[in-house]
């Protein structure tokens, strides 16, 4: 149980991390994605073990406002759980221009 509360923080940090770099003055949805995957995967990432390969992060803007979304299965380690489902949202509004 507590594995599955740390990668849930994981991933919601990370598609967190993601919306706010694609958020900022001048950001892209190709930069949200990188920092999200970066956090989650990246040297020093949050989730770098086979728990979170089979989560997909991708990013996307509507309407001034940056969406980045985790979803996949976590590998789960035992066997007699079924391995458990993430769809994790993050939303950032963003920057005006100067």
């Amino acid at each position: 149980m507590v594995a599955l509360q740390y990668a849930t923080g994981a991933v919601q940090a990370a598609v967190d991390e993601g919306a706010r770099a694609g958020s900022a003055f001048g950001g892209t949805v190709g930069q949200c994605e990188r920092a999200a995957h970066m956090a989650l995967r990246g040297r020093g990432g949050l989730l770098t073990g086979s728990l979170g390969r089979g989560v997909t992060v991708r990013c996307s803007v509507a309407d001034g406002v940056v969406t980045a979304s985790a979803t996949g299965t976590l590998r789960w380690m035992f066997e007699a759980i079924p391995a458990p489902q993430v769809r994790i949202e993050s939303h950032a509004v963003r920057e005006a221009p100067p």
